[in-house]
């Protein structure tokens, strides 16, 4: 069983140190990327514990389970310690410089697929996200119009109910004046005729 080479960084940790020192802090206080090539995200977000860092082992293991068996060389030749926690921004810099750096056009043309890949499914999602946003709008919106659509309903069949109530009351009152009136009538006769 050959054992791989141990890798070489083309550009050292400690100057992409330098460059990230001039680099400004997002709202949670983690440096942004100023590659113009990033794609505008970290790698191994499934490890980022939400500070942007992640223990090294983490790493690690991410890489041998993905059948990488010099994962801890890669990560010295890139500069980084292998105990602690690391900048999840900074792994991606790196490694994201490193291919950009390589001669390679195979890995130029891998990473810009991947990249360009990974952007078309981020807007997926946030397009995806955003259909749901409106649909779950929309969802309440109806929601408050069929309350509304009820309570006007049940308002009209109220007021429907009382009007015909009062028209009831109203067929009742004339009823009993007509009863009352034929009643007079007819003893009025009926004292004619004795």
């Amino acid at each position: 069983h050959n054992k791989p080479p141990t890798p070489s960084a083309s550009t050292p940790y400690r100057q992409l140190k330098r460059h990230h020192s001039t680099q400004p802090f997002d709202e949670v206080g983690r440096r942004i990327s100023a590659l113009p090539s990033s794609i505008g995200m970290r790698l191994f977000s499934t490890l980022d514990d939400g500070t942007g860092f992640t223990p090294v082992e983490y790493i690690l293991d991410a890489w041998i389970d993905e059948g990488i068996e010099n994962s801890a060389e890669i990560l010295q030749a890139l500069n980084f310690d292998l105990d602690g926690k690391l900048s999840l921004g900074d792994l991606t810099a790196a490694l994201e410089n490193e291919l950009l750096v390589t001669k390679n056009g195979v890995h130029q043309a891998a990473l810009a697929s991947f990249k360009s890949e990974i952007r078309c499914l981020v807007e997926r999602v946030d397009r995806e996200i955003r259909e749901k946003e409106k649909i779950q709008l929309d969802l309440e919106r109806a929601e408050k119009q069929k309350t509304q659509l009820a309570a006007e309903v049940d308002e009209h069949h109220s007021a429907i109910e009382h009007k015909n109530n009062l028209n009831l009351r109203k067929l009742e009152q004339d009823y009993k004046e007509k009863l009352t009136a034929v009643r007079s009538e007819l003893m009025k006769e009926m004292d004619h005729v004795q």
